[in-house]
């Protein structure tokens, strides 16, 4: 893969590009957060309130492919922690005991919530509008070319996988279970040796031209009422279930 591929803007357009990058990726970046740390359903379920309206305004069928995905990933989490969560007992071993089973629901609910902040938010303005966000903030150079080319290869890996898997069903449809899994653990693992490859001679290249000296930078707004709107939007619903998370401790 060329640099020129990897400097693309790849942002799609959705109601939030008026606002400010560097507020659209913090309050992402906290939304997702909180999600992530929260542990009882009921905070859960208050937490579905803004994930829920950004995707509303952001678009449903633009956001369902990856929402399809997350169920997939959910999926896979759950019956994994499912066969191999003991249950609290290191001595007896449960097969779906009722922890590890609630356990797996609430990550598999996590990672949905957390696409759905982060997609119409962060991932929507492309690879130059977070690079452009990130360095308003302040963020290392070689953070950002980090960061950059985590989220680029992760994104073509799972494309590549998915393209691979497809191929794999029109061939075989009437393969074994066994052998169907097999083919998908070496797709996977053909997609992630040749997206680290492609990741570090994009580095490489990145070294060469030095650094991120040639991506084209966002334009950068001024603060007004949208990104206020935003913020307070964000910081109440985070004292919200957060409030509620802590109460029920």
């Amino acid at each position: 893969m060329s640099l020129d591929a990897l400097r693309s803007d790849s942002a799609v357009v959705s109601p939030f590009d008026g606002i400010d990058g560097r507020v659209r990726f913090c309050c992402g970046i906290l939304t997702a957060l909180s999600l992530a740390a929260l542990k009882s359903w009921p905070a859960l379920a208050v937490g579905v309130s803004l994930p829920f309206v950004l995707v509303l305004f952001y678009g449903i069928q633009r956001y369902w492919p990856t929402a399809w995905r997350m169920l997939i990933v959910g999926a896979i989490t759950t019956l994994l922690i499912g066969l191999t969560w003991t249950g609290g007992s290191p001595r007896v071993a449960v097969v779906f005991s009722p922890e590890g089973t609630m356990m797996g629901f609430k990550i598999a609910a996590r990672l949905l919530l957390i696409s759905a902040c982060l997609v119409p938010l962060v991932t929507a303005m492309g690879v130059a509008g977070i690079e452009a966000a990130m360095a308003g903030l302040g963020v290392a150079e070689k953070f950002r070319i980090l960061l950059l080319l985590m989220l680029r290869y992760s994104l073509m890996m799972a494309q590549t996988t998915s393209d691979k898997m497809r191929a794999l069903h029109l061939r075989g449809p009437e393969a074994p279970l066994l052998v169907r899994l097999n083919g998908h653990a070496c797709s996977l693992g053909s997609s992630l040796v040749g997206c680290s490859d492609r990741g570090e001679r994009s580095w490489q290249a990145l070294q060469c031209r030095g650094g991120l000296a040639g991506f084209n930078r966002a334009r950068r707004h001024k603060i007004g009422a949208k990104e206020y709107g935003l913020i307070a939007v964000s910081a109440v619903w985070t004292a919200v279930v957060w409030g509620v998370e802590l109460w029920l401790c």
